[in-house]
């Protein structure tokens, strides 16, 4: 016996997309916005990250089904039925995620770094400035 279904539960994995989708987004929020000096992904890269962790979460929630919100001693589970393709979806969908949220902290990270190197800069406007100014 095959462990896909021909026909899988396309409305519970719709649901269990969205409602991970949401936690995703919303704790994605907390790596945007933060309490402390600087946040962990800078402005140009929060809505990439937040669709990012939007993607992971929606993904793990939709493969995982009902396991992924509570333990199984708590609740029993059965298992989502998934064809072949909605797994497939399910797996691309989280990689997808991962690969880009990984990829916007990077890129946050990096433009942080950036931002920081013109304190260690000498101004040369300034001086300019203060030529011009000995020439009168």
């Amino acid at each position: 016996m095959s462990k896909y279904s021909k026909n899988c539960d396309r409305m519970g994995l719709c649901i269990q997309f969205i409602c991970g989708g949401l936690l995703g987004a919303l704790s994605g929020l907390m790596f945007v916005v933060s309490r402390s000096n600087e946040p962990w992904v800078q402005m140009p890269y929060s809505p990439y990250f937040l669709a990012a962790t939007f993607l992971l979460l929606a993904g793990l929630a939709m493969l995982y089904g009902d396991r992924f919100w509570s333990a199984d001693h708590i609740l029993p589970h059965r298992k989502p039925k998934h064809s072949r393709w909605s797994q497939l979806l399910s797996i691309i969908i989280v990689t997808l995620g991962a690969v880009l949220a990984v990829s916007m902290l990077v890129c946050s990270m990096a433009a942080s770094d950036e931002d920081e190197m013109p304190d260690r800069i000498p101004n040369f406007n300034a001086l300019d400035s203060r030529d011009e100014a000995l020439k009168y």
